[in-house]
């Protein structure tokens, strides 16, 4: 709902789109409810066969139709999800996931094998980033939390609410702890503490605002510096696997070792 006048102009330029679905969207407040109705009026002017709704209107048409056989028939190798990638590999574009492709992120643990998986998901659900993290609690037994703000500046707050069992990160944040770090241990250290001691202190700190109990988890979507890997299992005194793939494969290595099972 947040989005909807981007939307509407990408329609305008967009000749096939038949159809604008709308997430979030709370009609009791006055700014949504507008802004949806003249996204509608607007659309349905100048592109008369662009329908907007809502995904509770969607739920609710469903809910009348009957109810469809299960699909069975046909190999594994059948189109059955387009995910955005937003090209860190090469252009922009929509990656094509067979049967086979999503049913492997849905019947393998990903991350920290029996152990429940409780974790704090800011990457957006068209990303496997934010798929896979949820896949996982799903599997292994847990809760994968959302964060309220995209921007991240609620992150370590929601870390210490939800002390996750398992952290899913991005180089952005890992840069993200090593500053929170860094200042911790000059302000120790500008305090008079011992250098030693202040990066003990510090680390013990970040481990306690993280909430104190990570037990394992993964880094993704770009490569980690070596100095940056180093820190990240050190502060947080679990190993983080580094993971490397592209949107297209899935996880193709974890820590340099390529995933023969894919």
């Amino acid at each position: 709902a947040d989005y909807l006048d981007l939307a509407v102009e990408s329609v305008l330029s967009s000749p096939s789109v038949g159809q604008v679905m709308v997430f979030d969207y709370q009609p009791e407040v006055d700014e949504q409810r507008e802004n949806f109705e003249r996204a509608r009026a607007r659309l349905h002017e100048a592109a008369g066969q662009v329908v907007v709704t809502t995904v509770d209107e969607v739920v609710e048409r469903g809910s009348r139709l009957p109810v469809e056989p299960a699909y069975t028939d046909g190999s594994d190798e059948r189109l059955a999800m387009i995910l955005y990638t937003s090209g860190s590999t090469g252009a922009p574009k929509g990656a094509m996931y067979t049967e086979g492709m999503v049913a492997k992120h849905w019947t393998g643990l990903y991350l920290s094998p029996g152990v429940p998986a409780f974790n704090v998901n800011f990457m957006p659900m068209n990303h496997l980033g934010g798929r896979v993290p949820l896949a996982s609690a799903f599997i292994a037994g847990g809760t994968s939390y959302f964060v309220p703000k995209s921007d991240l500046s609620t992150l370590f707050d929601d870390w210490a609410l939800v002390r996750p069992t398992q952290m899913v990160l991005v180089p952005r944040v890992v840069d993200m702890l090593f500053q929170h770090n860094r200042i911790g241990i000059d302000r120790r250290i500008a305090e008079g503490a011992d250098p030693t001691d202040a990066e003990k202190d510090a680390a013990a700190e970040l481990r306690e605002r993280v909430g104190g109990r990570v037990l394992g988890g993964a880094i993704g979507t770009a490569p980690l510096a070596a100095q940056m890997k180093a820190f990240v299992d050190s502060a947080l005194d679990v190993h983080i696997a580094d993971g490397y793939g592209l949107t297209e494969t899935g996880t193709i290595s974890f820590d340099g070792v390529i995933n023969r099972k894919r």
